[in-house]
């Protein structure tokens, strides 16, 4: 009754919360393939761990956008999803470029953007992109930060409209609570 009520079930007073904070700033996911923007690749991990325990695929990217991604970060990275663009990319290039870039490639129905959100240099750098990406894209964004946003951060993220989570668990019970499936047919 739930799932064909569209009503989203919380597990106790933190997954309410989390639950209406995601609802209250993200667009319904279509499907279960996430992709993983993140400036560390542990945490990314983490993050497709947790997007994997709550019933997603973090699916490995083609050729072809894994081709288009790779000109867009430091030789080093990795654009396999996680998409790990490392910390370098706090300091030089657009996050905001390589989310829409992932995003468009029709492989995933949902983002989450990894990053350390303690100081706010990337976040005021890559405020005019963001914004301008989170308000074309179709699909939910959500943010999680690897360590406690320092006030500057929060502010910013207020101002993008930004659903964020200090945990990888965390910020995948929020995209799941986005998840808007057309309900099963019934045979006939």
């Amino acid at each position: 009754m739930f799932r064909d009520g569209g009503l989203v079930r919380a597990e106790d007073q933190e997954d309410l919360l989390d639950i209406c904070f995601a609802l209250s700033r993200g667009r319904p996911v279509r499907g279960r393939r996430v992709g993983v923007l993140t400036t560390s690749g542990g945490a990314g991990i983490w993050m497709a761990d947790a997007c994997e325990a709550h019933g997603f695929t973090v699916p490995e990217l083609s050729a072809r956008t894994q081709g288009v991604l790779r000109p867009l970060m430091p030789h080093f990275g990795s654009a396999g999803n996680p998409v790990d663009v490392t910390a370098q990319m706090v300091t030089g290039g657009s996050i905001a470029t390589v989310l829409r870039t992932l995003c468009a490639s029709d492989e995933v129905d949902a983002a989450v953007v990894v990053a350390s959100l303690a100081a706010p240099d990337m976040l005021r750098r890559e405020s005019e992109g963001l914004r301008a990406v989170l308000a074309e894209l179709a699909m939910p964004v959500v943010i999680y930060s690897y360590t406690v946003p320092g006030r500057p951060s929060l502010e910013l993220l207020r101002e993008l409209g930004a659903a964020w989570y200090p945990s990888p668990r965390r910020a995948a019970r929020a995209v799941r609570a986005l998840v808007r499936l057309p309900p099963p047919t019934s045979p006939g």
